[in-house]
């Protein structure tokens, strides 16, 4: 998810030369996408690390975008290997460069990432607490119905999930069984909804 600034990050580094530190930052970036979708992350989290050692006294237009990028992509490989007190330090420094930018996009990703990640480690209060935060996003977004059901989700996490529950999503949007609304004719997509996200163990 790009926003308007981050475009025209992207459109300056295609000018500069490739032994900018930003460029050789992006590249590796890249380049370790291949290896999450292998579940290949003890690869992927030495090279993103040696990347914020080596730009660690960049400063710069650019600088809060790639370092928020690369704390996140180490957040995503720690969840991905089932360690979440790591990767939920990842996800909230990542959090903390997008908001020095104003990145509202970044902000809800590394918010949705911290509600599962504290969700799994059974952090009832935390989980909580961001499923409340995504829910006023969604609702300054114009998202009222996943607000609401967000806002749902808070009261659950905060009391104890269920182990396994149903969740019914009709027109692109999520509803308890019991919330749901009857429409005749618009066709609905159950699915199971409970206290954990799956994390693959590379």
């Amino acid at each position: 998810m790009e926003d308007a600034g981050q475009k025209d990050l992207v459109a300056e580094l295609s000018n500069r030369s490739p032994d900018d530190p930003l460029v050789k930052w992006d590249a590796i970036l890249k380049g370790t996408k291949p290896l999450l979708d292998e579940c290949q992350y003890e690869r992927a989290i030495k090279l993103l690390g040696n990347a914020l050692i080596d730009n660690r006294k960049l400063v710069g237009p650019g600088v809060h975008h790639y370092n928020a990028l690369t704390h996140g992509t180490l957040g995503h490989c720690y969840f991905g290997s089932g360690n979440m007190d790591v990767a939920k330090g990842h996800y909230e420094q990542a959090m903390r460069h997008c908001q020095d930018v104003d990145d509202k996009e970044g902000i809800l990703v590394y918010v949705q990432r911290l509600y599962e990640a504290y969700r799994y480690l059974g952090e009832r209060s935390l989980g909580a607490d961001y499923a409340l935060r995504w829910a006023d996003i969604d609702e300054d977004a114009g998202r009222g119905q996943h607000a609401r059901y967000m806002r749902n989700q808070a009261n659950l996490v905060r009391q104890g999930e269920p182990l396994l529950r149903m969740v019914m999503w009709l027109d692109g949007e999520p509803y308890e069984i019991d919330d749901a609304p009857r429409i005749p004719g618009t066709p609905a997509v159950h699915e199971a909804g409970g206290n954990r996200s799956s994390a693959c163990s590379g």
